[in-house]
């Protein structure tokens, strides 16, 4: 049935196999990545804290119970 529409299963396996391909390069990558780190041997520290200004006037956009459709309680 699907050779009528052109998707045989000759694409979708060619796409599956590059999918495949892709993700097992990632891991490899990491997994490298990782043995490096390890292989280097040094403590990660941290260095000074990401400080975030917030400005006063922004809108607050927080949540709030009273713009929903449900009473309070559920």
């Amino acid at each position: 049935m699907l050779q009528i529409f052109g998707w045989g299963g000759g694409r979708m396996r060619r796409i599956a196999r590059w999918a495949f391909y892709a993700v097992s390069f990632l891991a490899i990558l990491y997994l490298a990545l990782y043995g490096y780190a390890m292989f280097r041997g040094q403590r990660f520290e941290p260095g000074n804290p990401i400080h975030l200004f917030f400005s006063p006037e922004a809108p607050g956009n927080s949540f709030s119970w009273d713009g929903l459709p449900w009473p309070k309680g559920r």
